[in-house]
């Protein structure tokens, strides 16, 4: 007679530390404005804004920095606690001007956005001194006649000649020669 026995086989499964690896990305950045390739007049402002975020760590905790390759660094301010990060300033130079953004996170990884902006020269004035001329009213005892302004109280573009000078806000009359009007 034969006889068989089952027996048990027991599986043991080894518990102890596991070691996951998480995998840092680096921040996205996405520079908003200025627009790529836009101008602006030297001396005006130049408002940046953009938005970053990162997957691993809060925006406001990232390293922030705007640069110019003809500048240098612009700014360093903190985003804010939703990402985003502004500036501005008057202070940049004459040329064509590759602004970046940079964003790096606590392991040093960087995520960046760039875009170029020119400033150039502002038009020339136009001297004041050229010809000016339109019509004149005249009140309180002022006149014009055979082309001439006399009296305090007269008000218009005229041709200014020496002893006046025009401002955006009229004529100032000093002692000089009457200034004639333009027919």
């Amino acid at each position: 007679m034969r006889l068989t026995a089952i027996i048990p086989c027991l599986t043991i499964i080894a518990c102890g530390e596991q070691t996951v690896k998480v995998v840092n990305t680096a921040p996205n950045v996405s520079i908003l404005s200025p627009g790529d390739n836009a101008q602006f007049v030297l001396g005006a402002m130049v408002y940046f804004s953009a938005v970053i975020d990162d997957s691993q760590q809060g925006a406001e905790t990232l390293d922030i920095s705007w640069n110019s390759d003809i500048d240098g660094e612009l700014n360093t301010d903190p985003a804010s606690g939703s990402g985003e990060v502004t500036f501005s300033t008057i202070n940049l130079n004459l040329g064509s001007h590759l602004i970046s953004l940079r964003a790096i996170d606590d392991k040093a990884e960087v995520g960046e956005d760039q875009l170029i902006i020119e400033i150039i020269e502002p038009e020339p004035e136009t001297d004041d001194t050229e010809s000016k001329t339109g019509a004149v009213f005249c009140a309180a005892g002022g006149s014009v006649s055979g082309g001439n302004v006399s009296g305090s109280f007269c008000m218009g573009p005229v041709d200014v000649a020496a002893g006046a000078s025009s401002t955006s806000s009229g004529i100032t009359w000093q002692p000089g020669p009457i200034v004639k009007v333009s027919p």
